[in-house]
């Protein structure tokens, strides 16, 4: 089918299998054994939107991905979009003009944005700064244990929200619950969970999100591209 948006799904945390794998897990910290996880973000295809969100969406299918990935590619895309629509639309949004006079320079690089939804999905967009600046598994800081800890984005356990996390390892496998320790407002994160992407304005996101993620249909990949 020929969609024409695309909706995020969740965040999913997955179990890393090991040699010798067992419940107990192989990693010993803080006192505990853990298990390796892994970390994914799924979405959806969709077709209709109105002011940013998604209309009709097939459900039967569920896209997933590496969740570094999907925020790499996401954060990158809503930059874009939202200073093409600053640029792009500003007299429109301004002085409620419905000429598109201003749609010829060059804000949001070749990008273009929809003057009649973009400032509703960027309301909240704060320039990709914060939690923006963490989707890599980075160093953090030692705990009072001596423990080296690093910081990555990851699932809230409680609500399945995207947050950046503490993780023992440095491959952010092995996690280390410590909450909001940068104190994020993560309206970033927020804005990517709760906008429809528009594909027709997307610069290719959704055919190359779609080509590399795994397709989930009654939990076996249907993309024969993806390994597993």
């Amino acid at each position: 089918a020929d969609y024409t948006n695309m909706e995020f799904g969740r965040c999913h945390r997955v179990k890393v299998r090991e040699e010798n794998d067992d419940d107990g897990g192989q990693n010993f910290y803080g006192g505990k054994f853990h298990s390796k996880t892994a970390a994914f973000a799924s979405f959806f295809m969709c077709n209709d939107s109105t002011k940013g969100t998604c209309g009709s969406c097939d459900y039967s299918t569920e896209y997933v991905m590496d969740l570094s990935d999907y925020l790499q590619l996401t954060v990158e895309y809503m930059t874009n979009y939202c200073d093409a629509c600053s640029a792009q639309c500003r007299r429109r949004l301004e002085d409620g003009e419905e000429d598109n006079n201003d749609n010829n320079n060059n804000g949001g690089g070749n990008m273009a944005a929809d003057c009649d939804s973009c400032a509703y999905t960027c309301a909240k967009y704060n320039g990709g700064g914060d939690e923006a600046n963490y989707l890599g598994c980075q160093a953090a800081y030692q705990d009072d244990q001596g423990n080296q800890l690093y910081s990555a984005p990851t699932c809230d356990p409680d609500t399945g929200d995207i947050i950046i996390d503490m993780f023992y390892d440095d491959e952010c496998q092995i996690k280390h619950y410590v909450g909001n320790y940068y104190g994020f407002s993560y309206d970033t994160f927020s804005m990517i969970e709760s906008s429809c992407v528009d594909c027709a304005y997307s610069n290719g996101l959704c055919g190359n999100m779609y080509q590399y993620a795994y397709h989930c249909v009654n939990g076996n990949n249907q993309n024969g591209n993806v390994a597993e």
